[in-house]
């Protein structure tokens, strides 16, 4: 983990600039090596952009690249960080949203996605309203890896629990009026979760936040963040309707939380994580 350690402090070392400049660069080296997940985010954004040009697509696909590096630079300098430094990146755009669901004491759901720097606004999340997330993760293959990554994860106090053992852990933290975050954008079950529109393609998508919200209460809300101009972030939070309406079939309301994620994506493409092979799993056609 020494090369970590070293590669990090050289982020931290960069600053935002200087990270951002390299991003570029290494951005489109990666864009030219990794040639597998340059077809797949080719053809995803080919999926959710028809009628743009191969242009368009190419110059979408490298921007892709970038902001992943971006997002790793960022996280390795993280330990390099103090908690003001952090905390100085972000603004958060309507943070009553989720003050006025916690006031109800049954605590909240952000169910977020891979847009902008999303490990980042976890961390800062816990310093904006002064109490730790319960942050569900897939933990990495690499043990490592995984130890040195669910270390920064903890650096502003939040507590992780692993994707496949979330359910009692959730539970018990919304209970006591706490947050849960988690990640929703990536392929869900093809076998248990509904397969709903997302960029006008039919994508496995997870129920469980909803099941979650209504089994305690919690409010559920989508929460993204973006990356301005000159770096930094905004925050944002949105009610995702009808969570708690048992009349709503669980689909619907699933299906809601995509078109709230198209639209954050569309507010800036090259944010999201389109590497990912979002629309794997395709409903079975009956003969």
């Amino acid at each position: 983990m020494r090369a970590l350690y070293i590669v990090g402090w050289i982020c931290w070392r960069l600053g935002n600039r200087g990270r951002r400049a390299l991003a570029q660069v290494m951005g489109w080296i990666l864009h030219a090596i990794a040639l597998g997940r340059k077809r797949l985010t080719v053809q995803n954004l080919r999926r959710a952009f028809p009628n743009a040009t191969p242009v368009e697509i190419a110059r979408r696909s490298r921007a892709t690249f970038a902001n992943l590096v971006l997002v790793f630079e960022e996280l390795l300098a993280t330990p390099f960080l103090t908690s003001d430094q952090l905390r100085s990146y972000f603004r958060f755009i309507n943070p009553e949203v989720l003050r006025d669901a916690l006031r109800r004491e049954k605590g909240a759901i952000l169910w977020s996605a891979h847009l902008a720097n999303w490990e980042w606004s976890a961390l800062v999340a816990a310093l904006e309203f002064e109490r730790p997330l319960l942050v569900v993760v897939k933990e990495q293959r690499n043990r490592a890896v995984n130890t040195w990554l669910e270390r920064v994860r903890r650096l502003t106090g939040n507590t992780l629990v692993p994707m496949f053992r979330s359910a009692r852990a959730m539970l018990e933290h919304l209970e006591h009026g706490g947050i849960v975050a988690l990640i929703g954008d990536q392929a869900a079950d093809p076998r248990s979760d509904p397969f709903v529109p997302l960029f006008g393609s039919p994508a496995a998508t997870h129920k469980a936040p909803v099941l979650l919200a209504r089994r305690s209460g919690a409010a559920l809300l989508f929460a993204y963040c973006l990356r301005t101009e000159d770096g930094r972030y905004e925050v944002f939070f949105e009610p995702v309707p009808d969570a708690h309406d048992e009349s709503v079939p669980v689909e619907d309301v699933v299906a809601h939380y995509n078109r709230l994620l198209e639209r954050a994506i569309l507010r800036a493409p090259e944010q999201w994580v389109w590497q990912h092979n979002r629309w794997k799993y395709q409903p079975r056609t009956s003969v």
